[in-house]
């Protein structure tokens, strides 16, 4: 059985991953309620550094790595994991 994305994403509470607070359906497309996160994507911090120091670097994946071991737990795999996917 294939869940709808909106139905895993009321399960997943963790904070390294942004917060989901609700859906609305508006006709064939929904509206999604999740936590607000500045500071922009990993995409746009690296061109906006011109890339990271090693120890930053560092820092990063340990944060990206304990959020995914979280998801996979969950019995979640994220399908589009890429730097702009990552606040």
């Amino acid at each position: 059985m294939k869940l709808q994305p909106m139905v895993i994403l009321t399960k997943i509470y963790n904070k390294r991953i942004v917060g989901f607070y609700g859906w609305e359906e508006l006709g064939d497309r929904y509206r999604l309620y999740l936590e607000y996160v500045p500071g922009g994507c990993l995409r746009e911090n690296i061109v906006r550094y011109h890339g990271f120091s090693e120890h930053s670097t560092r820092l990063y994946t340990m944060q990206l790595l304990m959020a995914l071991e979280y998801l996979h737990h969950q019995g979640v795999v994220h399908g589009d994991l890429k730097p702009a996917n990552i606040l």
